[in-house]
Order: C-alpha cells, then sequence, then structure tokens
C-alpha cells in the first residue's frame, strides 16, 4: 500500500511538471517524506480519513500533517457510522450512499462485492470516506480554476474556512469532525483571516493546591494573528494562567500555549 501511495504522488508531482518524486527522494522513499515534497512544491495532498469508525491518528497517510485528511457525513451532516474522526481530521464532506460511475459496465470488484449499490447498471451507490475525499479535491479544483495562481496555504485556508459547522448534528464531536463539512459556495468568497486548530494536549496532573502545567498545541492554517489565548474549561474549580502566544500563518506553524492550573482544595 505504502508503494502505491508512492507511486501515486510521484504521478501527480511529475504531471504537475516538477520531475520525478522517486528519484528526488533517493533513499528516503517514505510516505511522509513524499508528502513533504510534494507540499513544498505546492501539492495540496487530499486523504480519505478511513472507514474504521476509529481515531484517524492510527491511519495513514490521513493522519499526516501535510495531508488534508477528510471524514464522511450523511445527509444530515451526522458523522457517517464508519467514518474515522479525531483532532486529525481537518473537513469533512458527504460519503454516504453518494452516486459514482460503474466502471467496465460492472466488471469491477466494487461493483461484485456491494452488487446492491448498482443503479441502473451504468451507476454505483457506494459510501465511504472514498467517497468523501473527492468531494473536498473537486473542491479544490474549482478554487484553482477561479484563480491558478493561489498559494497552497490559501487554497488549503479558503476549503477550512468556507466549510459548515455541523457541530449541532454531531453533540460531543466538537472537535472531532474538523472544521465541519465542506461548502465550496462559502470557501469561493471566503476572506482571509487566521484559523487556529487544536493539534494536541500534553496533560499535567494536579493534587489539590499543588500546581501543574498542560501544553496546548495549537495549529495556525492561514493567516497570521498577533495573539491567541485559549480557555480551558473543568468539572473541578481550577485557577489557571494562560501564556498568550503569536501564530504566524501557514498550514505547517504549529505552536504551544501553557496553561498553569492550580486546583483548589475541596
Amino acid at each position: 500500500a505504502t508503494q502505491s501511495a508512492l507511486k501515486l504522488v510521484d504521478y501527480v508531482v511529475t504531471e504537475a511538471g516538477f520531475g520525478a518524486l522517486l528519484e528526488e527522494l533517493g533513499g528516503s522513499e517514505t510516505l511522509g517524506a513524499a508528502f513533504r515534497y510534494a507540499q513544498l512544491l505546492g501539492v495540496l495532498s487530499v486523504a480519505a480519513a478511513g472507514n474504521f469508525d476509529t481515531n484517524v491518528a492510527g491511519f495513514s497517510p490521513a493522519n499526516l500533517d501535510e495531508v488534508l485528511a477528510v471524514a464522511a457525513t450523511d445527509p444530515d451532516d451526522v458523522r457517517a457510522a464508519f467514518s474515522n474522526f479525531g483532532i486529525g481530521i481537518d473537513v469533512s464532506a458527504p460519503g454516504v450512499a453518494v452516486l459514482s460511475l460503474n466502471a467496465n459496465a460492472g466488471a469491477n470488484e466494487i461493483a461484485e462485492e456491494f452488487p446492491e449499490g448498482v443503479v441502473e447498471n451504468d451507476y454505483l451507490q457506494i459510501s465511504g470516506t472514498s467517497m468523501a475525499c473527492p468531494h473536498v479535491s473537486g473542491a479544490a479544483a474549482v478554487l484553482l480554476s477561479q484563480d491558478p495562481g493561489r498559494s497552497l496555504d490559501d487554497l488549503r485556508g479558503r476549503l477550512l474556512a468556507g466549510a459548515k459547522s455541523i457541530a449541532a448534528s454531531n453533540p460531543g464531536s466538537e472537535t472531532t469532525l474538523g472544521r465541519g463539512r465542506i461548502d465550496l459556495l462559502a470557501s469561493l468568497v471566503a476572506e482571509p483571516r487566521p484559523l487556529v486548530k487544536l493539534i494536541g494536549v500534553d496533560q499535567g496532573k494536579a493534587a489539590p493546591g499543588r500546581e501543574a502545567s498542560i501544553a496546548v498545541f495549537l495549529q495556525n492554517q492561514w493567516v497570521a494573528t498577533s495573539e491567541v489565548t485559549a480557555t480551558l474549561a473543568a468539572i473541578q474549580r481550577i485557577t489557571i494562567g494562560i501564556t498568550t502566544q503569536e501564530a504566524t500563518g501557514g498550514m505547517q506553524q504549529t505552536f504551544p500555549l501553557t496553561l498553569d492550573v492550580r486546583l483548589r482544595n475541596a
């Protein structure tokens, strides 16, 4: 699977006129190196989150920082029961009962595995994050057709900024389905702005009357901002000191905020 993915990235980079990817990588033929190289060349990589109803953190290549990870939703904007999730998700898109072409007049593995999805012989109605992913790459293609000179940061930023919040349809999943469901029209008219995303938490432990530090790792995915603050909510009463941090623009700009926590005595 890794070699197939490498060949796919190699094909895209070569077709874009940048030369052969595998030759450039030399002895570092890993997925991470491949997608980092593609990113440096301005190539947007979009990947399906996976269909295992588990955290995307363990699913490659969607768990790579250089890749836009896409979860699947149903027609009601609810996470598809099979879709992977987690703070590694960037955006969601329709992935349930999506109509597609039935290749080779039905003589293909998908039609044979899911015969109930065949529609009038020429079409297939399939579910999966692999059906959600093309909605995002298609939206990216439309954005590039509107302005072929868009930078990678601007392209990715617009896709994320235009996403419609689906938190109301997915209680408790506010940070596990990305910025919401893809919305091409909103992305086309989006104004540049900071897009700060939670990407990790290094938790400390505090006993009553004692202090601990919690490092919250954030990523600003579009325009730079002068300061970022964080708010911590908890069931127990706590006193919090927050470090304010500047956040430069760009999807690879990761920075920590430190929350100094004192748990009050009962």
